[in-house]
Protein backbone atom coordinates (compact mmCIF):
# COMPACT_ATOMS: atom_id res chain seq x y z
CA UNK A 1 0.00 0.00 0.00
CA UNK A 2 1.56 3.60 -0.57
CA UNK A 3 1.43 6.56 1.15
CA UNK A 4 -1.50 8.23 -0.63
CA UNK A 5 -3.85 4.50 0.04
CA UNK A 6 -5.56 4.83 3.72
CA UNK A 7 -8.20 1.76 4.38
CA UNK A 8 -10.72 2.28 7.03
CA UNK A 9 -13.43 0.76 8.19
CA UNK A 10 -16.50 2.69 10.08
CA UNK A 11 -19.35 1.09 12.19
CA UNK A 12 -22.60 2.75 12.69
CA UNK A 13 -25.45 1.58 15.27
CA UNK A 14 -28.91 2.35 13.86
CA UNK A 15 -32.40 1.45 15.92
CA UNK A 16 -35.46 1.21 13.42
CA UNK A 17 -38.93 2.66 14.18
CA UNK A 18 -40.93 0.51 11.95
CA UNK A 19 -40.65 -3.24 10.81
CA UNK A 20 -40.46 -4.65 7.31
CA UNK A 21 -37.69 -4.72 4.60
CA UNK A 22 -35.95 -1.62 5.16
CA UNK A 23 -33.35 -0.25 2.94
CA UNK A 24 -29.99 0.45 4.73
CA UNK A 25 -29.99 4.23 5.83
CA UNK A 26 -27.70 6.50 3.92
CA UNK A 27 -24.82 7.71 5.04
CA UNK A 28 -22.78 11.10 3.97
CA UNK A 29 -18.94 11.01 4.46
CA UNK A 30 -16.85 13.51 3.89
CA UNK A 31 -13.17 14.89 4.42
CA UNK A 32 -12.41 16.54 7.74
CA UNK A 33 -9.49 19.18 7.83
CA UNK A 34 -8.78 20.34 11.54
CA UNK A 35 -8.02 23.81 12.00
CA UNK A 36 -4.16 24.79 11.08
CA UNK A 37 -2.29 28.36 10.60
CA UNK A 38 -3.24 30.07 8.41
CA UNK A 39 -1.64 33.21 6.30
CA UNK A 40 0.13 35.49 8.79
CA UNK A 41 -0.14 33.10 11.58
CA UNK A 42 -4.16 33.35 11.90
CA UNK A 43 -5.97 30.24 13.06
CA UNK A 44 -8.37 28.62 9.98
CA UNK A 45 -11.56 27.20 10.28
CA UNK A 46 -12.10 23.17 10.36
CA UNK A 47 -13.27 22.44 6.92
CA UNK A 48 -15.03 19.13 5.10
CA UNK A 49 -14.77 18.52 1.99
CA UNK A 50 -16.90 15.78 0.07
CA UNK A 51 -14.87 12.58 -1.51
CA UNK A 52 -13.78 12.60 -5.04
CA UNK A 53 -15.95 9.85 -7.25
CA UNK A 54 -14.66 6.48 -6.61
CA UNK A 55 -12.43 7.43 -3.51
CA UNK A 56 -14.91 6.07 -0.94
CA UNK A 57 -16.92 2.61 -2.23
CA UNK A 58 -19.93 2.02 -0.14
CA UNK A 59 -20.49 -1.84 -0.51
CA UNK A 60 -23.82 -1.53 1.73
CA UNK A 61 -25.63 0.92 -0.95
CA UNK A 62 -28.61 -0.53 -1.67
CA UNK A 63 -28.82 -3.67 0.42
CA UNK A 64 -31.39 -4.03 2.77
CA UNK A 65 -31.87 -5.54 6.30
CA UNK A 66 -35.29 -7.40 7.84
CA UNK A 67 -36.08 -5.60 11.16
CA UNK A 68 -39.02 -8.35 13.09
CA UNK A 69 -40.80 -6.63 15.63
CA UNK A 70 -40.90 -9.27 18.87
CA UNK A 71 -43.97 -10.59 20.29
CA UNK A 72 -45.57 -9.49 22.95
CA UNK A 73 -44.33 -12.37 24.94
CA UNK A 74 -40.92 -12.22 24.30
CA UNK A 75 -39.11 -9.69 26.38
CA UNK A 76 -35.62 -7.99 25.13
Amino acid sequence: MDETTKKASISLDVMPLVNGHLPIPVVKISKYFPPSKGFRGQRTQARSEVFSPGEVYNKSKASQVHVIVPSANNEL
